[in-house]
């Protein structure tokens, strides 16, 4: 509960700022409270994106209906309409900056590769983006982990038929009706 870590870091500061501490330490102590508790904070968010990303491979990897138990709560997350939205929207990103001029990117795509599967791309984003329609979360496990992992064939400029197995074989999980 990193809030607490940050409601104690007022204390000293409070303390310094009306008399009974020293002004120096008290802001010495306060900064040190709120540095562990921005620690803290960190430290939780990575266990829960690496939770996320074990739960995904299971999920994406599943056989049939059923997904262990230790998996079954994030099947919720994966249908969550603010998900489907944000992966929609990376994958229309993907598919303009790869249309585009080439820019300098954080962690480039592999821009043929993603010009050659444009149209299943689209795809999967437009069917993403529609909300309305249920979704099979196997086929969001494996888009986002398309999209997140950096071994993924989407960063890897030699892997365009790779991609494209990947991008068919998602198409193929994320529609309920289409089981492979």
């Amino acid at each position: 509960m990193p809030n607490a870590w940050y409601a104690l870091s007022v204390m000293p500061l409070a303390a310094g700022a009306f008399g009974p501490l020293p002004s120096g330490p008290a802001l010495v102590i306060g900064g040190l409270i709120a540095a562990v508790g921005a620690a803290v904070q960190l430290s939780e968010a990575h266990e829960r994106s690496v939770r996320r990303d074990t739960a995904d491979e299971v999920i994406a990897d599943a056989l049939g209906e059923r997904v262990p138990d230790s998996v079954v709560w994030r099947l919720e997350e994966l249908g969550e309409t603010q998900l489907r939205k944000r992966l929609a929207k990376s994958l229309f990103g993907i598919l303009r900056d790869a249309d585009g001029p080439s820019t300098a990117m954080v962690i480039p795509v592999a821009r043929g590769a993603v010009r050659r599967n444009h149209e299943v791309i689209a795809e999967l984003a437009s069917r993403l983006a529609a909300v309305d329609r249920p979704i099979d979360p196997r086929g969001v496990a494996r888009l986002r982990l398309l999209l997140v992992r950096l071994s993924s064939p989407l960063y890897d400029p030699d892997a365009a038929d790779a991609l494209q197995r990947e991008f068919i074989r998602a198409r193929a999980t994320l529609d309920p009706r289409r089981r492979p």
